[in-house]
């Protein structure tokens, strides 16, 4: 009720209540209403961007889960869908490339794997009845001393001792008894060419104990007499040195005066080096033993290491070889020998 002014009058409204009170229900049932329209809206929605982001997780997880039940099988790599999201498309890709990197590396340790096999295979061809030749050597000494033919004697007792060597199983030995082995050779060699050479051995005593792949050093002094110091009409020198160097590397190098190589020579064979693995059956049929210990030294400790070559036409060649000082527990750690 409200009085109106200069007037002796009230203006009176009236409304019935519950026509009030349905008006405002109605309002209410209206809200209501509409809450329900956008929680539902908002729960669809929901749901949808839930399954939208989960579905790609799930079967990312699902193939992850595959890979770990079947290790023997290839690995499993993922495609997206047109409607993935961006992030679930870089995790994607990330898990195709690393797949791609393992496969990489089961292929090259395989390879490294066969490659080693395959040095034993041809190591054990050389091996045809050695007891009976090792031990036939020994009676030709043993009458080469009592007839008085020294070098006779000489001969087969070093014979002897390099079949001995070589039935030594294993592939791995002490840098000493490696070196043990390549003085036998020499003293043969130095029968075969009386006067035409000397070698001369200057080794750190600390590399003895060391271990070193068995037949790692002959072919490289058996490159210096007949490639070195055998076509020079002086006598020759060779020197035979070793040394333990930084970050734990052992260095054997075999330095003799003798011919030298021709510069366009050296760079071939440098890059045979270079290449030396790629091709393992060529290699073979080339019949280079500084290829083959080059390899031998690549496919077992790595890249880094192998033959590294110097050399001057008529003057000298250095071939140093290369490889990791590690003692007979550290081999025995890391690769089981």
């Amino acid at each position: 009720m409200t009085k109106i002014d200069d007037l002796d009058w009230y203006l009176v409204s009236c409304m019935d209540g519950r026509s009030f009170m349905m008006r405002g229900m109605n309002g209410i049932y209206v809200l209501a209403v509409w809450i329900v329209v956008m929680f539902g809206f908002l729960l669809f929605g929901g749901i949808w961007m839930i399954n939208r982001i989960n579905r790609p997780i799930r079967d990312f997880s699902e193939v992850l889960g595959k890979v770990t039940l079947h290790k023997k099988q290839k690995p499993i790599h993922i495609t997206a869908k047109e409607n993935t999201s961006k992030e679930i498309r870089e995790m994607i890709t990330g898990y195709n490339e690393l797949v791609n990197r393992i496969e990489e590396h089961i292929i090259l340790a395989y390879q490294k794997e066969l490659s080693q096999k395959q040095a034993e295979l041809k190591m054990l061809q050389y091996q045809i009845n050695p007891h009976f030749l090792y031990n036939t050597l020994n009676i030709i000494s043993a009458l080469a001393r009592l007839n008085g033919i020294s070098q006779i004697s000489e001969i087969s007792e070093s014979l002897s001792r390099i079949f001995h060597y070589n039935v030594k199983g294993g592939q791995l030995v002490k840098v000493k008894e490696e070196l043990e082995y390549l003085q036998y050779y020499q003293r043969i060699q130095t029968i075969r060419f009386p006067g035409k050479f000397e070698v001369v051995y200057d080794i750190e005593e600390r590399l003895n104990d060391y271990m070193t792949l068995k037949f790692l050093f002959q072919p490289l002094l058996e490159n210096a007499i007949e490639h070195g110091v055998i076509p020079c009409k002086r006598k020759g020198r060779i020197e035979v040195k070793g040394r333990f160097l930084k970050n734990k590397v052992i260095q054997i190098q075999f330095f003799d005066n003798g011919a030298g190589i021709p510069a366009e020579d050296l760079k071939r064979l440098r890059e045979q080096l270079e290449n030396a693995g790629q091709d393992e059956d060529e290699d073979a049929k080339k019949g280079i033993g500084i290829l083959n210990v080059h390899r031998r030294i690549q496919n077992y400790y790595g890249k880094e290491y192998g033959i590294f070559l110097e050399s001057e036409a008529g003057s000298y060649t250095s071939v140093s070889v290369m490889f990791p000082a590690k003692s007979q527990y550290e081999e025995e750690k890391v690769h089981g020998v």
